[in-house]
C-alpha cells in the first residue's frame, strides 16, 4: 500500500495531509514556491478555484495569438492571481502589472501599456530597501515544453481599491517580459522587452 502525500501551504508551513483514507497511490514530492517577499506566495500546481473569478484577462503574444489567461480574485487584503500560458520561452520571466489597460500595439512590443502600477512612487523591486512598488511580481518560470501553471497572491494592489486598484479609470494590464527580474534593478530589474500582454478587465 502507498500512500500520496498532497502539501497544502498554510502561511510560511507545508502540511503533509493523507488522500483518500490510504488509498493505492504514488508519494508526490512539494511543488510550492514562495518569492523572498513577504507580500506573495506562489504555487505550481492550484488547487480548484474557490468561486467565481472577479476579474479576468487573456494573455496574448507579440503575433495578437491568445496564449493564456489569468483569473483575479479579490481578497481580504490584496489580490490571488491564477496564471497558465503555453508558448513562452522556457526560463524565468519577470511579471508586473502596467498601469495602461491595453494590448492594442503587440508588433511594437506593449508601448501602450505604459509604466508599472506605482501610484506611491517606490522604487522597483523586493531587493530594492526602498521597494517594492505596487505593479511589482514574482518571476514566472517556465517549464521546458513552454507552458506554466501558478497561482500567487499580492497585498501591494487591489482591483477596485484605493490609489494601487487594477480596474482603476485607465485600467491595468498583466506584462510578461523576455528576461529575468532581478528584484533590484532600476526601473524594471532587467527585464527586457515584453512578451506578452493581458487587459485586466471585471468580471461580467
Amino acid at each position: 500500500m502507498t500512500i500520496r502525500r498532497h502539501y497544502r501551504w498554510i502561511g510560511l508551513v507545508a502540511l503533509p495531509t493523507c488522500l483518500s483514507a490510504c488509498a493505492s497511490v504514488t508519494v508526490a514530492p512539494p511543488d510550492a514556491v514562495r518569492d523572498t517577499s513577504d507580500k506573495i506566495y506562489a504555487l505550481a500546481s492550484p488547487p480548484a478555484a474557490p468561486r467565481d473569478e472577479d476579474a479576468s484577462a487573456a494573455v496574448i503574444d507579440r503575433n495578437g495569438n491568445v496564449i493564456g489567461s489569468a483569473l483575479l480574485y479579490q481578497g481580504s487584503d490584496g489580490v490571488v492571481m491564477r496564471l497558465s500560458v503555453s508558448g513562452v520561452a522556457p526560463g524565468v520571466h519577470g511579471m508586473h502589472f502596467h498601469a495602461k489597460g491595453t494590448c492594442e500595439d503587440p508588433q511594437d512590443g506593449f508601448k501602450a501599456t505604459g509604466g508599472h502600477v506605482m501610484p506611491f512612487g517606490k522604487p522597483h523591486g523586493y531587493m530594492h530597501p526602498d521597494g517594492p512598488h505596487a505593479g511589482n511580481l514574482p518571476n514566472l518560470i517556465v517549464a521546458a515544453d513552454g507552458t506554466t501553471t501558478v497561482e500567487l497572491y499580492t497585498g501591494l494592489v487591489s482591483l477596485s481599491d484605493g490609489p494601487a486598484a487594477l480596474l482603476d479609470a485607465d485600467g491595468s494590464t498583466l506584462i510578461i517580459h523576455e528576461n529575468e527580474d532581478d528584484h533590484l534593478t532600476q526601473p524594471i530589474g532587467g527585464a527586457g522587452g515584453r512578451i506578452a500582454c493581458g487587459v485586466i478587465d471585471a468580471a461580467s
